[in-house]
Formats: C-alpha cells, structure tokens, sequence
C-alpha cells in the first residue's frame, strides 16, 4: 500500500475507500509520485486499462463501432446502408428508398397520403374518396346483377349460364304436400314423415 501512502502524502489528506491510485508505467513497484495518477473510482481506473470498453463521446459501456447505444444508433442512422433521411413536409425520420414522389421529393407516408374524409357523409375515408361503408355500397352497386325470376342479387356462381339465376331460384326448396312444413323426405315434413313409417299418415 505504499502507492497510496505516497498519494495520501502529496494530497494532505486520506484517500476515500473507493479513490484508487494508478501507475502509469504499469510497474506497481516503482510508487515514485511522477508515476502515480489519483483515480476517483474503479469506473475511471478501467477507463485507463480499457478504454475501448467505454464510448468515445461519452462515459457509457460500449456497445458497437466504439460508441454506447445511444450514439451508436445515432451513427448507425447518419451512415452505411441504414442512413435515414428526414420528411420534407414534417421532419420526421424515413427510409430513402420509400415513399418518394415523382418531382423527386422525398416524403412520408401520411405526408404523401393525408387522410381524406368521405365526401357523401364525412366520415373517416377508406378508398376512392368514400367511407368504409359507401365504398362497399358502390361497389354492390357496380357489381348488381339481377335474377331472372325473382330479380334478387346474383352471385359470379350464377352468372354462368345464359340467363342469370340466383341459387334459391334454380335449387328451390321442397315443402311438406300435406301442411306445407319444412321438408325432411319424401316429399313430407318430420311429423308427417314420421306418422308414414308407422303406417298411421292419412292423406
């Protein structure tokens, strides 16, 4: 401990518990004042022995390319294949490579599509100018296509053959002969089904 008697000496004081005294020459036996450096703690002690432990613009733990993570993804933004470019409308951060207009302005996305509102109601805009629910109303609209019987909607599985048909029109449902019930078999509801296998239906 003869290193730190001769610090101790030289400050006029005690040295702190967690005050440590660095030779500068790494020869721990040679404790001349000239090759003594006061270090506050062990943080400042490592950062002599390793300083590529530490960021080179501030006292944080290293993380990558000799800086911490705070400016270490703020290089990563400003160089290589990761560089960020700013909105020219708003400022904000974006990618290069999207969202650039064809006069060569590089913009966001919200600042390249601003929201719209729907131009019969109002409401939040979804697509060609129309909410949610009237785009879907204009698009049942264009894609109408009336029943030859009933005039009813035709799905594409209708559209088929040469007159358009809906499916309850060419697969019409049976009804029970007697009462004009649900249909189960044979032309006949369940009840009037049931009461012909035990021979007791009276038509």
């Amino acid at each position: 401990m003869e290193h730190r008697l001769v610090m101790e000496h030289h400050l006029g004081r005690y040295l702190t518990q967690i005050e440590i005294v660095h030779h500068k020459n790494k020869n721990t036996s040679d404790n001349q004042l000239e090759n003594l450096q006061l270090c506050a703690d062990h943080h400042d002690h490592q950062k002599i022995h390793r300083p590529d432990t530490f960021c080179k613009l501030c006292d944080e733990r290293h993380f990558g390319r000799g800086f911490c993570v705070k400016h270490y993804n703020e290089w990563k933004g400003k160089t290589g294949r990761n560089k960020t470019d700013r909105c020219e409308d708003c400022g904000k951060p974006i990618h290069p490579s999207k969202y650039v207009t064809k006069d060569g302005r590089t913009t966001c996305r919200k600042c390249r599509w601003p929201a719209f509102k729907c131009r019969i109601c109002g409401e939040k805009g979804y697509a060609l100018g129309l909410c949610h629910h009237h785009h879907e109303k204009e698009n049942r609209k264009r894609w109408y296509v009336p029943c030859s019987q009933c005039g009813k909607s035709v799905s594409k599985a209708g559209r088929n053959g040469r007159l358009p048909i809906c499916w309850n029109c060419k697969y019409p449902k049976k009804k029970c002969r007697i009462c004009g019930g649900k249909h189960e078999a044979l032309g006949l509801c369940d009840n009037h089904y049931h009461m012909l296998k035990r021979g007791t239906l009276k038509e």
